[in-house]
């Protein structure tokens, strides 16, 4: 589509990583913002959410008697930011990921449609415009073949796993997407790389598994220690350790999360953890456990360094 703004023009267009997908491949679609030399826009990606999707933007799938397809609930957003694009420049990109606009995806022929708004003027010193962008593109969508989808995981996971910040960053994304078992071994590799983001990640989607290597992995990172992430990335030896403590809370929340049995003895093994927000997962999770487990460890955590642990293992303590 093609927007006036005086006399320059604004040039908005909607593509896909590919018009022809399987069920179980995950893609993107993009908004490319391009104008003549001085046009800006403002870009934005508004409302964080659980699965990281924009609210300014409304993607969707019509199938051929123009149904849209169900779209997943994000739950509770908040935040945002927003940008100066120079798309006279550079282009202005908005990458969407597709698998988080489509609750259930078949086999068949779709046209996705891409709505959004953004600001725009011809150059700096112009009033701003409003522009109401709808853009619609066909896409087909085939069974999956197995095969071909055991080629898909090896190249989005070498992908994953590579040096390039943004090409490792959407492919994490699209291995998350894939329900596979053999996606299991590449997030076994992932857990171990030197990069808090990719760590975060991969015991997200190891949590998942019902394999005895995802859970003793799961274990492993929650006892990350500092000196496992690189120094150069840190700004501070503060920020690093906070970044171990981190990894370490994510896990701990997900062993507390676990049907495992084993996965007690591991949650209350940490419960001398040096990061506060490990601890308190711990005193919650004990506090779930029969008296004669519970009791001890509250009492120990009644007298926790951090007065948010000590609270929690009063309340339970009182409670009881």
């Amino acid at each position: 589509m093609i927007v006036e703004l005086g006399e320059a023009e604004l040039i908005v267009a909607l593509s896909l990583d590919s018009d022809r997908v399987m069920v179980s491949e995950p893609s993107y679609a993009e908004l490319t913002f391009r104008g003549s030399p001085g046009v800006e826009v403002e870009m934005a990606w508004m409302g964080r959410n659980a699965l990281g999707r924009p609210s300014n933007y409304a993607l969707a799938f019509v199938d051929g008697s123009g149904a849209t397809l169900a779209v997943p609930e994000v739950g509770p957003e908040f935040g945002g930011q927003s940008w100066i694009a120079e798309v006279g420049e550079e282009p202005g990109r908005q990458r969407l990921f597709l698998p988080n606009w489509v609750v259930e995806l078949r086999p068949g022929k779709y046209t996705v449609t891409a709505r959004t708004t953004v600001r725009a003027r011809g150059n700096a010193s112009a009033d701003w415009q409003e522009v109401e962008v709808s853009l619609a593109i066909p896409i087909e969508v085939t069974t999956d073949d197995d095969a071909a989808l055991g080629a898909l995981i090896e190249t989005i996971a070498a992908a994953a796993k590579s040096d390039d910040w943004d090409t490792s960053h959407e492919a994490i994304r699209r291995l998350a997407a894939i329900d596979d078992p053999r996606t299991l071994d590449h997030w076994l590799e992932i857990i171990e790389l030197p990069d808090y983001e990719r760590r975060i990640a991969a015991i997200r989607e190891l949590a998942s598994m019902a394999d005895q290597r995802a859970f003793a992995a799961v274990v492993r990172a929650s006892q990350t220690r500092p000196e496992e992430l690189p120094r150069d990335r840190y700004t501070t030896e503060e920020l690093r350790a906070e970044s171990a403590g981190q990894l370490r809370v994510v896990a701990a929340q997900a062993l507390a999360d676990s049907e495992r049995p084993e996965a007690i003895a591991a949650i209350l093994a940490l419960e001398t953890d040096p990061h506060a927000s490990v601890r308190l997962i711990v005193c919650q999770r004990a506090a779930k456990l029969d008296d004669a487990q519970a009791l001890p460890i509250s009492r120990r955590m009644a007298r926790d360094p951090s007065a948010l642990v000590r609270g929690e293992a009063e309340r339970f303590l009182r409670e009881r």
